[in-house]
């Protein structure tokens, strides 16, 4: 949904109230995070030459094509919540808030989510 370019009509709908749950799997919720660091999705061709691009650091998901670093430096990212959160044990849902709650990612659709007080859960 976020790489096809959905990530602002969800959050107008969270912010006008039009729903009430969001259900979403983690990898909407990554190319969420990804977007709001100022990466961006490219469109590409779902037959793409992977050899080609791995050989860029380019990574393709489907149609979708991305940085390999940018890709990186939001994994190391996520990887530092559980340090922040000085737990040994994290629930999705408490990740979820954290993440959501940080306040340089406010154009999220996942902070717009916990500025709602939508509960969080991540569908594996």
């Amino acid at each position: 949904m976020i790489p096809g370019g959905m990530r602002w009509v969800i959050r107008d709908m969270i912010e006008r109230k039009l729903i009430d749950v969001v259900v979403s799997t983690g990898a909407n919720i990554f190319h969420d995070l990804f977007e709001s660091f100022g990466y961006r999705h490219y469109v590409g061709s779902e037959g793409g030459d992977d050899n080609a691009l791995r050989k860029h650091r380019i990574v393709r998901v489907y149609d979708a094509l991305m940085d390999d670093r940018e890709i990186n430096q939001v994994i190391h990212l996520l990887s530092k919540v559980p340090e922040e959160l000085e737990e040994r044990v994290v629930s999705s849902r408490r990740y979820l808030e954290v993440l959501g709650g940080a306040s340089r990612m406010r154009d999220r659709s996942s902070g717009q989510l916990t500025d709602a007080g939508f509960p969080s859960l991540s569908l594996p």
